[in-house]
This record gives C-alpha cells, sequence and structure tokens, in this order.
C-alpha cells in the first residue's frame, strides 16, 4: 500500500512538471502580486539631506506609482562600492539609483538590463516622448554602448544650470575696490591680499576631497575634468581625449595649486575635511575663495550674519590661465542621477509593473511635477493653472526653495530626481545662477561634450583595470605636488611611471575608439 501511494505522488509531481514546465522555481515567471509592486531600491545618502523615510516625495511616489518601495540607505562616501559589490554578488535592489559611474564600469558585462531594447519594444513611451521633447538624442546616444545597448535610464535636466565653480565674497571685493579676478593670475594676487587682511585664513578651499578640487581647478587650465572621472578628458583644442594626471596643462595647474600652498593661500584641509567643517571656516573667514556648490551659500550666509555685517557671496565666472583662455567646461544636459536595474529583475514577476513605474516615474509629465515640484498643496499650489511654491516652501526663509525641499519634501535629490524640467529649474533656482549660465555660455567657456567611446566587454575590462592602476597612483602623487612633498623635477618620471602603468594607453584606446565608430 505504501509503494502504491508512493508511485501515486509521483505521477501527480511528473505532471506537474510537465503541464507547467518548472521544477523547484525554475521556468516561467510567478504571477504579478496583486495590490501595489513591491519594489527594493538603493539610495545614495547625503549628508546636506540626510534620508527621512517621513518625505512627503516618497508617500506621494508610492501612491500615485502604485508600488510599495524597500529602501535600502547607503552613505554617499561607500555607495558606488556597495552598488558595484551588489551587482557583482547578484544581490542589487531592483532599481539602482545615481547610477552613472557604476553602470560605466559594468557596462557590456551583461549585469545590467538593457534599457534600448525596453524602448525599441515600446515599453518606454515616456521616456522617448520626453528625448523627442526636449532633443537629446545625441547625448543619449553617447550613452550608449559598443553593441548599441544602453544601461541605463538616462537623466536629464531640460536646462542644466552650473550652480558649482568659485564663490567669494562680493562685499570684500567691493571694500577692496577690486574687480572680480578673471585669471590665475589675478586670483593670487587677490588671495594674497585676503590673506594680509585675515592672517589665520588659507583663503582657497574645497567643499569635499581631492574630486572636487580637480573639478572645480581643471577647466581653469583647459582640463575639463569629470566629478566621476573615468581616467581621461576632453582636450578641446585637439578634439581628442587625453590623460587628465600626465599633460602639460596637468603640471601647470599643480604647479599653480602648489605656488598657492606654499604662499599659505590653499587650505590642505581640503583633501579631508567635512562639508560642516567647510562650513564653519567659511563663516569664521578662514576659508575666502570656496570652491563648491552654490546651494552652500544659504548655509553660510545664514550662519555668518548674526556675526558679520555684510557678508554676501557670490559665484564667480572660472578663471582663465595661460594654457585655457578662455577656461573650458563641458556643457552637458545629462546629470548623474541616472538609474539603472540589475539584468535579473527580468525573471521578477512585477517586471512589466516596474518598467512601467520608471517610465512614468522618470520621464511623464506626472512624474516630472513630482520630482520637481513635489506634492500639490503641500510643496506647490496650482493658480489659474500655474504652478507657484507654497507659503510653506517659501517660508523657510533661511534656506532656498531647493535646500527646503531636499530638507522636507525628498526634492532635488541625487536618487529621486531623474529628469527636471526647465520649469522648475527656473522658478527653484536663484535668478543669479540663471544669470551666471548664460555669462559663462556666453564667454565661450561651455562646451559641448565630445562623442564618447563605446567600447566592447574585453575593451571595457581592460580599460576599468588600466583606470583602477593609474588613478590610485596618481591621486596620490597630485596631492604629494600640490603639498610640496614631492617636487616637480620628478615629473617626467611620474609621466614615464604613470605612463607604464597605462595612463597614456587609455587616452589611445579611447581615441582609437572613437576613430572607429
Amino acid at each position: 500500500m505504501k509503494k502504491t501511494k508512493g508511485l501515486v505522488l509521483l505521477l501527480i509531481c511528473l505532471v506537474l512538471i510537465l503541464s507547467t514546465g518548472t521544477v523547484f522555481g525554475q521556468g516561467e515567471k510567478d504571477a504579478a502580486p496583486d495590490g501595489p509592486t513591491p519594489i527594493s531600491f538603493l539610495y545614495s545618502d547625503n549628508a546636506g539631506f540626510p534620508f527621512n523615510p517621513e518625505w512627503p516625495i516618497i508617500e506621494k511616489m508610492q501612491e500615485l506609482g502604485n508600488v510599495e518601495l524597500n529602501i535600502q540607505v547607503v552613505p554617499l562616501t561607500d555607495y558606488a562600492t556597495k552598488a558595484q559589490l551588489l551587482i557583482n554578488a547578484g544581490e542589487a535592489p531592483d532599481i539602482i539609483t545615481f547610477a552613472s559611474s557604476i553602470a560605466a564600469n559594468v557596462r557590456n558585462s551583461g549585469a545590467l538590463l538593457n534599457v534600448w531594447k525596453l524602448m525599441e519594444d515600446g515599453k518606454l513611451p515616456y521616456m522617448k516622448a520626453r528625448f523627442d521633447e526636449w532633443d537629446v538624442w545625441s547625448e543619449v546616444e553617447n550613452l550608449r554602448a559598443e553593441d548599441g545597448s544602453l544601461y541605463v535610464f538616462p537623466a536629464f535636466q531640460e536646462l542644466q544650470l552650473s550652480n558649482f565653480g568659485m564663490i567669494m565674497r562680493e562685499d570684500l571685493l567691493q571694500a577692496f575696490g577690486m574687480p572680480a579676478p578673471t585669471t590665475t593670475d589675478e586670483l593670487f594676487n587677490y588671495m594674497n591680499i585676503l590673506k594680509s587682511q585675515f592672517p589665520k585664513a588659507l583663503p582657497m578651499g574645497n567643499f569635499y576631497g581631492m574630486p572636487v578640487l580637480l573639478y572645480a581647478v581643471g577647466p581653469w587650465f583647459g582640463l575639463p575634468i569629470r566629478l566621476f572621472d573615468p581616467g581621461y578628458a576632453a582636450d578641446y583644442e585637439t578634439g581628442k581625449y587625453i590623460s587628465p594626471y600626465t599633460s602639460s596643462k596637468t603640471k601647470e595647474m599643480l604647479m599653480w595649486l602648489n605656488k598657492c600652498y606654499e604662499n599659505g593661500l590653499f587650505d590642505p584641509e581640503s583633501f579631508t575635511q567635512s562639508a560642516e567643517q567647510f562650513v564653519t571656516k567659511a563663516v569664521m573667514q578662514t576659508t575666502l575663495v570656496l570652491l563648491a556648490w552654490t546651494d552652500q551659500n544659504e548655509l553660510v550666509e545664514s550662519a555668518a550674519r548674526p556675526y558679520y555685517e555684510p557678508f554676501d557671496l557670490k559665484i564667480y565666472p572660472p578663471v582663465s590661465s595661460a594654457v585655457s583662455n578662455p577656461a573650458t567646461q563641458t556643457y552637458t544636459r545629462v546629470d548623474v542621477t541616472q538609474w539603472a536595474c540589475p539584468a535579473t529583475v527580468e525573471q521578477k514577476p512585477y517586471f512589466d509593473e516596474l518598467i512601467a513605474f520608471i517610465d512614468w516615474y522618470a520621464y511623464s509629465d506626472e512624474g516630472l511635477t513630482l520630482q520637481g515640484w513635489g506634492v500639490e498643496n503641500g510643496s506647490y499650489v496650482e493658480i489659474d493653472g500655474e504652478k507657484q511654491w507654497s507659503e510653506e516652501i517659501l517660508g523657510y526663509e533661511d534656506l532656498s526653495i531647493v535646500k527646503a525641499m531636499q530638507i522636507y519634501y525628498g526634492g532635488f535629490n541625487n536618487s529621486f530626481t531623474v529628469s527636471t524640467s526647465k520649469e522648475v529649474k527656473k522658478a527653484a533656482y536663484p535668478q543669479e545662477i540663471v544669470d551666471y549660465t548664460e555669462q559663462i555660455g556666453e564667454m565661450g567657456i561651455l562646451q559641448a561634450p565630445l562623442v564618447s567611446p563605446k567600447f566592447n566587454i574585453d575593451d571595457q575590462e581592460d580599460i576599468s583595470r588600466l583606470v583602477f592602476l593609474v588613478k590610485d597612483t596618481a591621486m596620490q602623487a597630485i596631492q604629494q605636488f600640490i603639498m610640496s612633498e614631492r617636487s616637480f623635477d620628478e615629473w617626467d618620471a611620474y609621466v614615464a611611471d604613470l605612463n607604464e602603468k597605462g595612463a597614456q594607453t587609455i587616452a589611445d584606446m579611447v581615441n582609437a575608439n572613437i576613430a572607429a565608430q
């Protein structure tokens, strides 16, 4: 009898396997869940506006998108490494935010979802319509891989404002009866004046480490080094890419920074200090030339004005140098806040719902309103068909609109803001920034991005390995050159060492790839 029962059970199992094609979880996907779609989400936290699960934009995003977000919060400083590890281990959440540099490292590896194919299959109608309307296809093309795949959901600003640069005290320039410096020589002389008036000052300091310093100062010397540096930089004189670590322009930049350091004009703690320390130094008047984002202006000014009056910060155009007149800054509407999905999401039972949610949130009119304006009758109101910031948002007198949205609503956020319209940018940012962007555009400083390389998987692995080796050596050496721990007599030896590790090979590979496109 026992044998008969066992035979019956075996037959039942065989029938189920043959009829469903499923063996212990393999085969077709399970049915999509009822109710809100559960989506896991990797979030890059920012110390300037720490993650708050109660942000209204999160609540409204889930309500309108019919999703339930399981948000994994990772500090910004650890984010790229953590995301890379999760992808490599096959454990990445459904949505990887702030994905621009991460996607470049795993491009063509098969680890990420091919967004281009989804668009060709008609699954991203909002995205396609948005790119048509904003005419950004040339920059979308730069994001595609060698085989034509696209591994990110591109983030675009309809109007990309230049809100990072050289910030100085306008009231001090007026008090000294001086025009703003326009060259590196004039800036050096001005900082010496500041040093004479504020003996405890180390006048120039930057907001956050070596990447920000190079991002700020590089354009002054014709080196538009990206914040997320891929190991090569555009040279607009030749229309080709060069190594940002070994060129003659790089040496000129480092010699100038070293001169500033030797004369007590550059704060060496810029390489390690926190945002809070940076703000404190600006308030205490020990940092007087700030290399930072303009959203720090309000924080610094509001903290300083109880002690100093006047105290007026203003962003000034990048200065030119002997090797770059005018300064050179790449202008792109691509934003770093791109999203990506691991390729494994295609096997999730809620895959279609996930893609529909991303398409709606990132690119539809309703999604752009939520990302930019926030929540109606909360952060904004609509009067006679026009959106206006609410009294609540305007009521934070010590905060800019952007900062108030970041802190209290979760808006203007590296992880939640994918696309932003021109309308909301002009409404949210100070007119000074809009005018500044137009000013440096008219000065010929802003340049369209060069064509990007499209590496196959083997070349991408080769260049990623070389970049890792080269950057590790270069960053240490660059700091040593700036801080007089290494003599410029060793420059040729340094370049030879980096080229042996692959610095010039990287640039050659990039240029050869582009020439073959």
